[in-house]
Formats: C-alpha cells, sequence, structure tokens
C-alpha cells in the first residue's frame, strides 16, 4: 500500500479517509448515484496509489541496500530518493484529481461538506502549516 499522507485524518489506522468511497457516501449524504461514481473514480485511485506504493517501496529497498555498500554512492542514493518522491507525488496528484472529481459530482449544497473533510484532514492537524494548527492563522473550509 502507498504511504500518501496528504489526507490522512488520523483515524482508521492511518487508513486515508478521503480515498474510502464508503467513507465518503455517509460523510457527503451521497445519493445512490453519485454514491456508484465515486465508488468507480476510488477504485480506479486505489489501483494507482497502490501502483504507486509498490515502485516506492522498491525504491526505499534500493536506497536501504545504499547503507551496508563497501562505499556510499550518492548518485545512487540520489535516484533512489527521487524515485521515492516522484511516485509519492503521482499518488498525491491522483488523490487531488479524485477529490477535483467527486468534487463535480456533488450537489452546491454537498460542496461545503466535502471543503471542509479535505481542510480537516489536510490542514487543521497540521501544525506547521500556515492554514492549520492553533494560532497559524487558519483558513475557512468555505474558502
Amino acid at each position: 500500500a502507498a504511504t500518501t499522507r496528504l489526507c490522512g485524518c488520523g483515524q482508521g489506522g492511518g487508513t486515508d479517509r478521503l480515498r474510502d468511497a464508503a467513507w465518503l457516501e455517509k460523510a457527503l449524504k451521497l445519493s445512490p448515484d453519485q454514491a456508484r461514481q465515486v465508488g468507480a473514480l476510488a477504485a480506479g485511485l486505489g489501483r494507482t496509489v497502490e501502483g504507486c506504493g509498490g515502485r516506492q517501496c522498491e525504491a526505499r529497498a534500493a536506497a536501504g541496500d545504499l547503507v551496508t555498500a563497501a562505499t556510499f554512492d550518492e548518485r545512487a542514493a540520489r535516484r533512489a530518493l527521487g524515485d521515492m518522491a516522484r511516485e509519492q507525488t503521482e499518488s498525491d496528484l491522483a488523490t487531488l484529481r479524485f477529490l477535483h472529481e467527486v468534487h463535480r459530482l456533488l450537489e452546491p449544497a454537498q460542496r461545503p461538506a466535502l471543503s471542509k473533510l479535505v481542510h480537516a484532514c489536510v490542514c487543521d492537524g497540521c501544525a506547521s502549516c500556515a492554514r492549520g494548527g492553533a494560532g497559524r492563522g487558519a483558513v475557512s473550509s468555505e474558502q
């Protein structure tokens, strides 16, 4: 499984709630048709994130192998770290694309709920983010 932390919400043992179609169905009060569409989008996202996670683990293993090598190969280390970062970026990009598509499926009255969920998952728990954390200039979920 991928290690994407973009939208962890700290629930479900690290399960990324914003990628969980069943959770979104309840949280956003989706219609049956919306739930079906979100489920299909989530299945595609799951395949993408799983692929990214596998490739990220391969790169992490390659980086780990450098620790026991006779000499440190900085070029190989940079390559492995770059591969890890690239897969994390692709996973996060797929998650953002998924959430954008979910937003487009929602009725106007449902959209503020998604915005609040996204901000709760991404910003509210982040002590170093300008949008999250107590006294850090939290931004309204309506923005």
